[in-house]
C-alpha cells in the first residue's frame, strides 16, 4: 500500500491539536475532528459505533450520509491513505502512515512527567452527549493515573524526607483537582505524619478558602475531624519528625488515634493505650513512630522491650526501666542504684524468691521514683511484649497507675495476641473502668502490602506477578514482608526465611507444651488444613484430648478453625509458621507419616475419581519420596481431567466429583511433555509401562483435539504398541476407539472402518464384556453407516441401542443423547426435519435432567438447523445461539464450524449480510483448523455467497 509521506502529530492531552509537517490543521466542523481523535484512541471502529456515538439522534439514512462526509472530510485533510475502509463494516487508522499520538506514548510508569494536561482539554461536541461522556470517562482515567502516579511519587518523596519535592507534588495533586477533599486529605496526613504539622494547618485553610468562596461550602466532617486533630497534636509535636531507619507505612487510623490519646494527656486525663495483635504484625514499629513524636521537652518518656527471659526475673522490667532512664537522667541515678542494690545484687534464685518485704521495699522505691519524676512532667510510659512481664511487675504497673493517675502517667502497650490469658488478668480492669482503649493490629491487606514493597523496591513496581507473590508468601505480616523484600533485594526471590523471621516464630512456639507440639507438628503435614477425620486416621490420641489440644492452640492463634463444605478444618493462621513446623520436623518422621497420610486416601479414594483427593494423594506421595505412586496419580488425574474435556461427546456430568478438579493441573502440552519426561526417567518395569501407556494416550487426545494429527496420531500408535505388550485390553480398546474419534474429526471412513474391525473382533472374542462396550461400539457402527448413508442399517441398529441403555440403569445418559442425536441426523438426511428435530430435542431433555453441558452444542446446532429446514427462522436463531454460546463456554471444537455455517445462514434468510459474514469468518478459521474434507468443502460453497 503507497502510502501518505506526511508527518502527523497528534496531541490529545491538554488542548488538542493535530500538525502535518509542523503546521496546525484546522477542520470544517466539531464532528471531523472529534471524530478522528476518537480513531486516535480507538485505533479501529464499526460504523455503527460511529454513528451511535456521533449521530445517535439521527434516522439511519442521515446518519450514515454524515458519516460518509466525515470519512472525505478526514481524508482530504488529512491523506487519502490515513483512513482504511473495510467494506460496509469498519473504519480503521492505518498505522502505515507516518502518525504520532501523544496518548501511544503514555503508561502509569511515565504518566507524572508526559502528562501535559487532561484529555481533550476544553474540546467539546454540541448535542453530542455520547461522545462527551466518552471523553470525560476518558479523562477521568488519564487524570486518576496522574493522580495515583503523583501520590506515588510523594510517597517516595516522603521516604527520603525530601521537604522540597514533597511540596512540589502535593501542590500538583491539590492544583489538579482543587475540590476534590480526600486529595487535601492525604497530603494534610503526609505533611502531619513528618511532623509538619503548620503545613497540614495551611493546607486545611487554603482548602477552606477554596470551597468558601467558590461554591458557598464547608470542609467535610472528616476534613474537619482531621484539621482538628492535627491542631491539637501540633502544640505537642511541633518538631519535625527524628531521623529514624526505621522504615513506617500506613496505620494512619492508629496513629492518630494514638496521638490524640497523647494530646489530651498533654492538656488533662489521658486514656491508656494498649496494642495487641500478632507476632510482626507492627505494634513494635507504632509504638516506636509514637516514640518518636513525643516532644520529650513536654514529656518524660520511659521505654522498654520486655524480653522472654525477663518472665521469670522479679521486678526485672522495671530494674531495666528505671536503669536505661538513669543514663540520660543523672538525677535518677541514686534512686536506681538503691533498686540496684536490693536486686541485682542478688543471686538469680534469691531475685525470683524475694520476701514480702523486700518485695514492699523495691515496690516503694519504683513507686517514688515515678512519682517525683511526674511531679515535675507528666511520664509517658512505654511498654511492649508487655506478655513477657513477670506478675510481681504487672502488680507494680497497675499499682502505680492507680496511685499517680491518668493525669501524670500515661501507659501505651502492646502484647501478642496469642498471650490473652496471661494479660487479661491486667487488662481487664483497665477495659472495664474504661481507662484504656484497645487498637487490634491485624496484617496488611494486599493493596498495602503491594504498596509497601514498590515504595521499599521501585524496580519491582512493574512485576505484578512477584507482588502478588509477596502478599500470599507473607499475608500482610509487616515483618515477613520487610525480611522478604531484603531477602529479594540481596539475592533475589527466595521463600528461606531470616534469622529475624525465623526468631519470632521461634519465639512464639517457646511456651507451647509437648503435646501441643506433636498435634501442631500433625497439623504441618497437611498444607491447607486438615479435618478431625483426617487427624484421626493417623494421630494416636483420643478425640476429646485433641479438641483440647486444638483449643490450646487455638488460643495462641497458632492454627484457626474454619468451615469448607460443612466440614471443619484446622489451618495454621500463617503459612510461614507452617513450613517453619514443617521443615523442624525429622526427616524420617515426616515421610513415614505423609506416607500413612496416603494409604488413608487412597482407602478412601478407592473406585471413585475425586479431585481433591488426588491433588492430597500425588502430594503426600510426593513427600513421602514414592515417585511411582505420585507420578501414577498425576496421571490418572489428567485422564480424568481429558476425558472431562477432549472427547467428541465428553462425559460432562457436572457432579460433585468434577467441582474440585484443580485448574492449575489441566494438562496442556508442556505439562502432559514434563509429566511423560518423569515417567522415562523411572526404571524400567512394568509399572513405568503402564503410566508410558496411559501419559501417552492422554497426549495423543490432546494433539488431536487441537489439529495436530500427526503427533496425535504417533501418541496413539505408541501407547497401543505398549498396551499389546502388557496385554492390557482396556486400553487396546480405548486407543481402538480413538483411531475412530479420529476418523470421523477427519471425515476418514477407511479408518473408522479399520478400527471398528478391530474393536468387533476384540469384544467378541473377549471372555466377558461390559454392556456399555458393546453398546458403543454399536453405536459407533450406526455413525459409520450413516457417513456411509445406509440410513434404513445406522437407524436400526442405534434402535437397538437406545433400548438397551433405556433398559439399563447403570448406563451413560450421554450414550443415550448421542443416539437420538445420530438417529435426529438419518432423518434430517432423509429430509425430515420435524421427526429429527423431535429427536434433538430428545437428546437436550436427556442432557437436561442430568446437567450434561459440551453435548448440548452439537445437540442445539442440529435441532437450529432442523429448524431452519422447517422454515422458522426466529426458533432456528434462538437454538443456534444457544448453541454458539455452549461451544464457546465449554471450547469444544467438533460441529462449531457447522454451527457457524448454519448461523451464517440464518443471518443470510433475514438479508443481515454483515452477521453473515462474520459467522461466515469464525467457520472459515475453524475448518481449517480443524482439517476435515467434507467441512472444507461447505465453507467453499459458503464462501461465494460472500464474493470470496
Amino acid at each position: 500500500m503507497v502510502v501518505d509521506m506526511k508527518t502527523i502529530v497528534v496531541s490529545l492531552m491538554g488542548m488538542p491539536t493535530i500538525k502535518i509537517d509542523g503546521s496546525i490543521v484546522s477542520f470544517p466542523y466539531r464532528k471531523v475532528e472529534g471524530m478522528f481523535y476518537y480513531l486516535c484512541v480507538k485505533k479501529v471502529i464499526s460504523r455503527e459505533e460511529a454513528i451511535s456515538i456521533f449521530w445517535a439522534d439521527n434516522d439511519e439514512k442521515t446518519a450514515k450520509k454524515n458519516l460518509r462526509d466525515v470519512i472525505y472530510k478526514t481524508k482530504r485533510l488529512l491523506g487519502e491513505n490515513v483512513l482504511l475502509i473495510f467494506g460496509n463494516s469498519s473504519i480503521q487508522l492505518n498505522q502505515e502512515c507516518n502518525i504520532t499520538i501523544d496518548l501511544d506514548e503514555i503508561a502509569p510508569e511515565n504518566i507524572a512527567e508526559k502528562y501535559s494536561g487532561d484529555f481533550l482539554e476544553h474540546f467539546y461536541i454540541k448535542n453530542c452527549l455520547e461522545f462527551e461522556e466518552w471523553a470525560e470517562d476518558t479523562r477521568k482515567k488519564y487524570r486518576d493515573l496522574y493522580i495515583a502516579s503523583l501520590q506515588k511519587k510523594l510517597r517516595y518523596r516522603t521516604q527520603d524526607k525530601d521537604a522540597l519535592s514533597i511540596k512540589k507534588y502535593a501542590d500538583i495533586i491539590i492544583k489538579n483537582d482543587l475540590y476534590n477533599e480526600e486529595n487535601y486529605r492525604n497530603v494534610m496526613r503526609i505533611y502531619a505524619e513528618n511532623g509538619n504539622f503548620n503545613m497540614a494547618v495551611k493546607l486545611y485553610y487554603e482548602l477552606k478558602k477554596v470551597l468558601s468562596e467558590d461554591i458557598g461550602e464547608e470542609p467535610d466532617e472528616q476534613t474537619q475531624d482531621l484539621f482538628k486533630n492535627i491542631l491539637c497534636l501540633r502544640e505537642c509535636y511541633s518538631a519535625p519528625i527524628k531521623e529514624k531507619n526505621q522504615y513506617f507505612y500506613g496505620r494512619y487510623e492508629e496513629l492518630y488515634q494514638a496521638l490524640n490519646i497523647i494530646s489530651t494527656f498533654s492538656s488533662g486525663i489521658g486514656q491508656n493505650l494498649i496494642i495487641s495483635g500478632d507476632a510482626g504484625v507492627g505494634k513494635t514499629a507504632l509504638l516506636k513512630k509514637l516514640q518518636s513524636l513525643i516532644d520529650e521537652e513536654k514529656f518524660i518518656v520511659m521505654a522498654h522491650e520486655c524480653q522472654y527471659s525477663e518472665k521469670q526475673l522479679l521486678l526485672n522490667v522495671w530494674y531495666n526501666i528505671l536503669k536505661n532512664f538513669s543514663r540520660k537522667k543523672s538525677a535518677l541515678r541514686k534512686s536506681s542504684a538503691a533498686f540496684n542494690s536490693s536486686t541485682s545484687n542478688r543471686k538469680e534464685e534469691e531475685r525470683n524468691y524475694l520476701s514480702q518485704d523486700m518485695f514492699t521495699i523495691n515496690t516503694e522505691i519504683i513507686y517514688n521514683t515515678l512519682g517525683q519524676i511526674s511531679k515535675k512532667r507528666k511520664i509517658i510510659l512505654i511498654l511492649d511484649d508487655i506478655q513477657w512481664m513477670d506478675n510481681a511487675s504487672l502488680e507494680v504497673l497497675n499499682s502505680i497507675l492507680t496511685k499517680l493517675g491518668r493525669d501524670r502517667i500515661l501507659f501505651l502497650a502492646a502484647y501478642r495476641n496469642s498471650y490473652e490469658q496471661e494479660v487479661s488478668r491486667f487488662l481487664i480492669p483497665l477495659l472495664s473502668h474504661e481507662e484504656a482503649e484497645m487498637i487490634q493490629l491485624t496484617p496488611f491487606n494486599s493493596s498495602d502490602t503491594k504498596n509497601i514493597a514498590c515504595e521499599i523496591l521501585p524496580e519491582i513496581s512493574n512485576n505484578p506477578s512477584l507482588l502478588e507473590k509477596i502478599y500470599q508468601d507473607t499475608e500482610g505480616n509487616a515483618l515477613f514482608i520487610i525480611e522478604l523484600l531484603y531477602i529479594i533485594k540481596e539475592n533475589g526471590y527466595s521463600t528461606k526465611l531470616t534469622t529475624r523471621a525465623t526468631n519470632i516464630i521461634r519465639s512464639r512456639l517457646m511456651d507451647i507444651s509437648a503435646g501441643e507440639r506433636d498435634l501442631l507438628d500433625a497439623i504441618s503435614l497437611f498444607p491447607i488444613g486438615v479435618s478431625m477425620q483426617e487427624l484421626k486416621s493417623f494421630y494416636p490420641m483420643a478425640e476429646l484430648e485433641i479438641y483440647e489440644l486444638l483449643g490450646n492452640l487455638m488460643n495462641r492463634y497458632l492454627i484457626r478453625e474454619e468451615m469448607t463444605n460443612s466440614e471443619i478444618y484446622y489451618s495454621f493462621t500463617h503459612h510461614q509458621v507452617h513450613d517453619y513446623v514443617h521443615n523442624q520436623l525429622m526427616a524420617g518422621k515426616r515421610r513415614m507419616l505423609h506416607g500413612k497420610i496416603a494409604e488413608f486416601y487412597e482407602r478412601q479414594c478407592k473406585d471413585t475419581f475425586n479431585g481433591s483427593l488426588y491433588s492430597k494423594l500425588i502430594y503426600h506421595f510426593t513427600e513421602n519420596g514414592n515417585t511411582y505412586r505420585s507420578l501414577f496419580y498425576r496421571v490418572m488425574y489428567a485422564e480424568r481431567v481429558y476425558s472431562c474435556i477432549y472427547e467428541i461427546y465428553p462425559n460432562m456430568t457436572g457432579s460433585s466429583e468434577h467441582e474440585n478438579l484443580n485448574e492449575n493441573m489441566a494438562a496442556d502440552e508442556a505439562n502432559l511433555l514434563s509429566l511423560l519426561q518423569e515417567i522415562e526417567m523411572l526404571e524400567n518395569g512394568r509399572e513405568k509401562a503402564d503410566l508410558m501407556m496411559r501419559i501417552l494416550f492422554i497426549l495423543g487426545r490432546y494433539y488431536n483435539y487441537c489439529c495436530d494429527y500427526q503427533k496425535g496420531l504417533d501418541c496413539i500408535e505408541r501407547s497401543l504398541r505398549i498396551a499389546d505388550e502388557l496385554k492390557d485390553r482396556s486400553y487396546i480398546l480405548n486407543n481402538y476407539w480413538h483411531y475412530i474419534y479420529y476418523g470421523i474429526q477427519v471425515s476418514n471412513r477407511e479408518i473408522m472402518k479399520e478400527f471398528l474391525d478391530r474393536s468387533r473382533e476384540l469384544i467378541e472374542t473377549a471372555r466377558s464384556v461390559s454392556k456399555s462396550e458393546e453398546n458403543k461400539l454399536k453405536r459407533l457402527e450406526g455413525l459409520y453407516l450413516i457417513q456411509c448413508q445406509q440410513y434404513e442399517r445406522a437407524h436400526e441398529i442405534l434402535q437397538i441401542v437406545i433400548d438397551n441403555l433405556k433398559c439399563d440403569p447403570t448406563s451413560s445418559p450421554m450414550d443415550l443423547a448421542v443416539c437420538f442425536n445420530y438417529v435426529g441426523n438419518i432423518f434430517l438426511m432423509q429430509k425430515d426435519p420435524a421427526q429429527a428435530f423431535s429427536c434433538y430435542q430428545h437428546a437436550i431433555e436427556v442432557c437436561g435432567r442430568r446437567r450434561i453441558t459440551t453435548g448440548l452444542a452439537v445437540f442445539h446446532k442440529n435441532a437450529s438447523e432442523a429448524l431452519l429446514k422447517m422454515g422458522k427462522l426466529e426458533d432456528a436463531r434462538q437454538y443456534s445461539e444457544t448453541a454458539i454460546q455452549y461451544f464457546d463456554t465449554t471450547h469444544a471444537v467438533w460441529g462449531h464450524a457447522d454451527a457457524e455455517i448454519n448461523a451464517a445462514r440464518i443471518e443470510l434468510k433475514d438479508n443481515q449480510f454483515e452477521e453473515a459474514l462474520k459467522h461466515y469468518q469464525a467457520a472459515e478459521q475453524l475448518s481449517e483448523r480443524l482439517g476435515n474434507p467434507e467441512l472444507l468443502k461447505k465453507v467453499r460453497k459458503m464462501s461465494k455467497l460472500f464474493g470470496k
